[in-house]
């Protein structure tokens, strides 16, 4: 039986704790328009594409907290609260 090699987990059971973790956790994909915003931000704000998509992303999702260790700590855009976890403690805006 094949396994997964980081800490031998059966596929079989991989692929079921990846299931519920959608049903726990919904996913969104991103949409034109918030490829369009992502674009803006990379401009504006000096943003990654991938890091301006995910924040454009979550936005369009109703989302307004982010943790992220890829941007900076406390930072806000689009009204998306941006916290490194590893960094700082839950703040609320």
């Amino acid at each position: 039986m094949w396994s997964l090699e980081k800490n031998g987990m059966p596929a079989k059971d991989a692929a079921e704790q990846v299931h519920d973790w959608m049903v726990l956790f919904p996913t969104v994909t991103a949409s034109p328009a918030a490829v369009s915003t992502a674009m803006s931000l990379v401009i504006e704000h000096s943003l990654s594409f991938w890091d301006a998509l995910l924040i454009a992303t979550v936005k369009e999702a109703g989302v307004s907290h982010l943790l992220t260790e890829d941007v900076q700590d406390g930072r806000s855009v689009l009204g998306v609260w941006l916290t490194n976890p590893l960094q700082s403690a839950w703040r609320e805006p």
